[in-house]
């Protein structure tokens, strides 16, 4: 039996638990994930703030939001850890401000994934 969840554990597609874990470059703060996470701080240059992510998903019955403020136009978060960014839960911005969201190893987007941003979404691979 222990074998069979193990192995199940290994297989599954999903991140278990929420990975929203910065990698130290920027001035990012994530608070403890649970069924609310909320990204907060970064680098701000004008009306534009970075984070750097290791890794960063949003599970199927979680939120995730980034506490911009809301003169900040535009967030670039990227993603330098080696995985993919699965995306099955919400994922939010405060006010109009627009996200970039950069994985080169990939973003999926889950059948739960749903968006509470006022700008627009920019989800892309490149480097």
């Amino acid at each position: 039996m222990q074998l069979s969840l193990t192995l199940m554990a290994w297989f599954h597609p999903h991140p278990l638990q929420a990975q929203v874990i910065p990698d130290g470059t920027t001035l990012t703060e994530v608070g403890s994930c649970g069924p609310s996470c909320v990204i907060q701080g970064g680098t701000a240059r004008g009306d534009v703030l970075f984070h750097s992510f290791e890794d960063f998903n949003v599970n199927q019955g979680q939120q995730v939001r980034f506490n911009n403020e809301l003169a900040i136009e535009s967030i670039f978060a990227r993603v330098t850890g080696g995985h993919a960014s699965h995306l099955d839960g919400v994922l939010g911005v405060n006010g109009a401000t627009d996200l970039f969201l950069l994985n080169p190893n990939g973003i999926l987007f889950g059948p739960n994934a749903r968006l509470d941003i006022g700008g627009s979404l920019v989800a892309t691979t490149a480097e």
